[in-house]
């Protein structure tokens, strides 16, 4: 129910002449993607990021490098 819940609004789509993907305007609007986006490969899934909160993420996390041993080590199970 929760993955439903979660993934409900997906939406097929096909790459453009360009090769690009284009992401549906509602959807953009709700996750706060605007011209400049991320895509970053996380484990075994794309995460799509606007540019600027990508950088903020990034600031972050490496601010310790402890904090990221912790994240990793957390993400292995």
């Amino acid at each position: 129910m929760m993955q439903r819940y979660f993934f409900g609004g997906a939406s097929e789509t096909e790459l453009d002449k360009q090769g690009r993907v284009v992401v549906p305007a509602a959807l953009a609007t709700s996750v706060g993607l605007d011209r400049d986006v991320v895509v970053a490969g996380v484990r075994d899934h794309l995460e799509a990021w606007d540019r600027e909160a990508w950088h903020e993420h990034l600031r972050e996390i490496e601010g310790s490098a402890e904090h990221v041993a912790e994240r990793l080590a957390t993400q292995r199970d």
